[in-house]
């Protein structure tokens, strides 16, 4: 009985060791799992997310930024300068051009003074020479003319194009009439009076300058002739009264009067002033005074163009009489980009426009942008990389000693989380173990108290049956004493062998 009642409690008490040593085990490792997971937020809590690494960042990208604002400035500056170069490049040759075209022009002033220095005396031969002389020193004139009485009659030099024009009467031809009457009448505000750049009917394009010659020896009053038409044979005539035929003049500077004697003409071709001139032409070439050296494109109009140039589109279209192989007249160069010089001769009634623009049109970006772009880029990476590095290891730096700090201190941490788990695990397996001792030291204690309590009642039978045994001896020993004294009264012998048999 006492065996089958101490079994169940021995493995009661025997699975509730067993829980409880799984709970030191999992309180033992509760600790280190803490740990680790708090390392772990230490380690995640990176130096991405200190402010100094973004501060540093946001430095380099304020650096860069700054830098590429630079480039850029930098880079319209140079796109401005390439402008400003054209736009002096443009100045420059329409100042030159018109120079030129003053200079040509002007060759009507010397052939005016010999008009009126000879008047009607002056024969062929010696106009030829006079105006072979102005050709050669003026340069850029095409043709000479004397017109006295507005009647050409005089040519130089005189080819089969020109001929054509000897007895046209300037004063009777209803198309010149008026612009030849202007012209005598603009004097001496305007020495001279430029009509066109106009389309030739030889072909080409040409400027005709006419010069108004005032003499003492003119006449006062002009009688125009009649005048045919080369090509229709109409005939003109003009039939004017005293004062419309009759053109005074400035005094002379003996203060005799002067009037109008004829008319000095020079005529001169666009290819062969810009060839006189010569500077458009080198527009066409590289320009090394410009970044990149770039040829330029050019085209020369009349602000006002003259009919003959006023066509929509074609060779002439908008006034255009001089351009560059690239830039034909249907191109507006002007809207494309390009710069404008003008060429303003107030006193000869000239007003140009000389458009100039890169012949590949104006650069995106400059030809060194790259190169500078890609030395900025480079330096700008190792720089940015170098304070960046600096930065990191330096954020990096203080976040190992800070990780160091926290790792040392999780460490004393687990230390002391260890040892009390283990006090506890001590304390739990000391009463585990007195818990496990104790079942089998009572049962062993209960087994010893029945084998007492057996022991015990197995003595007291012992001593009961011993003391029945005494007293029965005893009341038997006075029995046994008298018969034993009176079997030896009768005999002596007897007495010895009892005695030896008592003994």
């Amino acid at each position: 009985p006492t065996t089958t009642n101490i079994a169940p409690a021995s493995a009661l008490e025997m699975g509730e060791s067993r829980r409880s040593r799984l709970s030191i085990a999992s309180d033992a490792e509760e600790p280190s799992c803490c740990a680790r997971s708090r390392l772990h937020m230490i380690a995640s809590s990176s130096w991405v997310s200190d402010k100094r690494t973004w501060l540093a960042l946001a430095t380099l990208c304020s650096i860069i930024g700054c830098a590429s604002w630079q480039l850029a400035e930098q880079e319209v500056a140079r796109q401005g300068a390439l402008v400003s170069g054209v736009q002096a490049i443009a100045e420059q040759h329409a100042a030159e051009l018109a120079r030129h075209v003053r200079t040509s022009i002007s060759s009507t002033f010397a052939l005016g003074a010999l008009a009126r220095a000879l008047g009607d005396n002056i024969t062929q031969s010696v106009f030829d020479i006079v105006a072979s002389s102005i050709i050669d020193k003026y340069g850029g004139v095409s043709v000479l003319q004397l017109a006295p009485a507005g009647v050409v009659e005089m040519i130089h030099p005189l080819t089969d194009d020109h001929r054509g024009a000897l007895g046209h009467s300037l004063l009777v031809d209803p198309a010149r009439r008026g612009g030849a009457i202007a012209t005598i009448e603009g004097y001496p505000e305007r020495q001279a009076v430029v009509v066109g750049p106009l389309r030739l009917i030889q072909g080409g394009v040409a400027i005709i300058a006419r010069h108004p010659v005032f003499a003492t020896h003119a006449p006062k009053r002009m009688a125009p002739e009649p005048w045919v038409h080369p090509t229709t044979g109409e005939n003109h005539t003009v039939s004017c009264a005293e004062e419309e035929c009759s053109f005074e003049g400035p005094r002379a500077d003996d203060g005799s009067r002067q009037f109008f004697w004829g008319f000095s003409v020079m005529l001169a071709t666009t290819d062969e002033l810009l060839s006189r001139a010569g500077g458009l032409a080198l527009l066409a070439e590289n320009q090394p005074a410009l970044e990149g050296s770039p040829r330029l494109a050019y085209q020369l109009r009349a602000a006002s163009p003259h009919p003959s140039l006023n066509a929509s589109e074609g060779e002439y279209a908008r006034g255009v009489f001089a351009h560059s192989p690239s830039a034909p007249p249907v191109l507006d160069l002007k809207r494309a980009g390009g710069v404008t010089a003008l060429i303003e001769l107030d006193e000869l009634g000239i007003q140009w426009e000389l458009t100039v623009a890169p012949e590949d049109g104006w650069p995106d970006v400059s030809a060194s942008f790259g190169l500078e772009l890609g030395l900025i880029a480079t330096f700008m990476s190792a720089g940015a990389a170098i304070l960046a590095l600096l930065a990191v290891r330096g954020v990096r730096g203080a976040h190992e000693r800070r990780h160091e700090a926290a790792a040392q201190a999780m460490a004393t941490e687990l230390e002391r989380q260890r040892l009390e788990a283990a006090a506890v695990a001590r304390s739990r397996l000391i009463r585990t173990v007195m818990h496990d001792l104790r079942s089998p030291l009572l049962s062993c204690m209960s087994i010893a108290r029945s084998l007492r309590a057996l022991a015990a009642a197995r003595r007291g039978a012992h001593t009961a049956s011993a003391d029945f045994s005494d007293a029965t001896i005893a009341s038997t020993a006075p029995n046994a004493a008298e018969a034993a004294g009176g079997q030896q009264h009768p005999g002596g012998g007897g007495g010895g062998g009892g005695g030896g048999g008592g003994g």
